[in-house]
């Protein structure tokens, strides 16, 4: 499986500091096929979850007036020249490490979920998600605090600089879930 261009997006929540320190290694340590962003850098900047309203929640807007509706659409606007697009997140739920998917899930994507080492996927609604827009590429990532030593920015840098390199995984067995609504 080849996939030429991926887009890496940390910090869509500027709590959550795996994919802010993943996006930092990056800059670093460049990998060629692989841009990376930090996507509400302001909510970064105050370590706050966001400034005005939840990206996740205001993506897509027709009309934008806050901070985050703005730069979604910013955002938004480069998913056209990627193959891949992921969205880190860091849960504060104990035990959560999962793939999510909008809408549906594509081969492509859960061979790559299960590259990743995951053994969940969550089937999500477009509405309020950042990556609706180039759903059948763009996966995101829900890591919890307590799952950072196994998916530690060193093992995701390498797993992304090496994405190239994997072989299908046809005997790995997924589990998949479709969110209804929340409680």
């Amino acid at each position: 499986m080849k996939i030429k261009k991926v887009l890496l997006l940390g910090g869509t929540h500027g709590d959550e500091k795996l994919g802010i320190d993943l996006v930092k290694k990056i800059k670093q340590k460049p990998i060629s096929f692989l841009d990376s962003i930090i996507v509400n850098y302001k909510a970064t900047k105050k370590n706050k979850r966001y400034i005005e309203t939840d990206i996740n929640r205001t993506a897509g807007k027709k009309y934008p007036i806050s901070f985050e509706e703005i730069r979604a659409g910013e955002i938004q606007k480069k998913f056209k020249k990627y193959n891949l697009i992921i969205d880190l997140h860091t849960s504060v739920t104990d035990g959560t490490f999962c793939g999510i998917v909008v809408d549906k899930i594509y081969k492509t994507q859960l061979e790559i979920i299960k590259y990743f080492g995951f053994n969940f996927v969550v089937i999500m609604p477009k509405e309020g998600a950042l990556i609706a827009p180039s759903r059948e590429k763009g996966i995101g990532f829900e890591i919890s605090k307590d799952k950072i030593e196994k998916y530690s920015v060193d093992f995701l840098y390498n797993k992304l600089k090496n994405i190239n390199n994997f072989k299908l995984n046809k005997k790995k067995k997924i589990k998949i879930f479709k969110y209804i609504n929340s409680v």
